[in-house]
């Protein structure tokens, strides 16, 4: 069973196997930023009344796409976000190492067909024989594949509106830090995409 989901992802190298961007977190002394704020200045995502943190989400600096992609997602009180120049949250006080993250990445083709041309880019044929995976009925998608070292990779796409791409939930773990999976993948089924 293959899970599609929020990604984690264990090389810390900032981009994916295939030389595209993948979340990079702003450098945790950097204040927290408001949602559409990404100059650095202001307070963090207020959460509205149910709970959740609101964020705008583009694919470049440039602030594209027009209007970026508004998402949100619920996630422990404790955990401080920082967001980066392209509206993406990353967790600090969360226990880990790193993450989870949230980004926006384009992706063509209709429907489910952007999240599997996004699924062939990020995890390669060996990663997909061993990963779990599963399809929501909303058209989202989990998939957590454990490396023989140990290390988990785990991401959950959502489609965005239109032609505006993928919502990609990232979570990489540790082999000490892998018994978290479940919460994490928890945490990562709250993101939704509200326009």
């Amino acid at each position: 069973m293959i899970v599609v989901a929020l990604a984690v992802v264990a090389t810390g190298c900032g981009r994916s196997r295939d030389g595209e961007r993948a979340a990079t977190p702003a450098s945790s002394s950097a204040a927290p930023t408001r949602a559409g704020d990404l100059d650095g200045a202001g307070a963090a995502p207020a959460a509205a009344d149910d709970g959740a943190r609101r964020y705008t989400l583009y694919w470049t600096t440039r602030k594209e796409p027009t209007g970026g992609v508004k998402v949100a997602l619920k996630v422990p009180a404790a955990w401080r976000d920082n967001l980066d120049k392209l509206g993406g949250p990353s967790f600090a006080e969360t226990g880990l190492g790193h993450g989870p993250d949230v980004v926006l990445l384009p992706s063509s083709g209709v429907g489910p067909a952007r999240i599997d041309a996004l699924v062939r880019r990020q995890f390669d044929e060996a990663a997909l024989a061993i990963a779990e995976r599963a399809q929501a009925e909303d058209g989202s998608a989990w998939i957590s594949s454990t490396r023989p070292d140990g290390y988990v990779d785990a991401r959950r796409y959502v489609l965005a509106p239109a032609d505006r791409g993928v919502v990609v939930c990232v979570i990489t773990l540790t082999p000490d830090e892998a018994s978290r999976l479940s919460e994490l993948q928890q945490i990562c089924s709250t993101l939704r995409v509200e326009g």
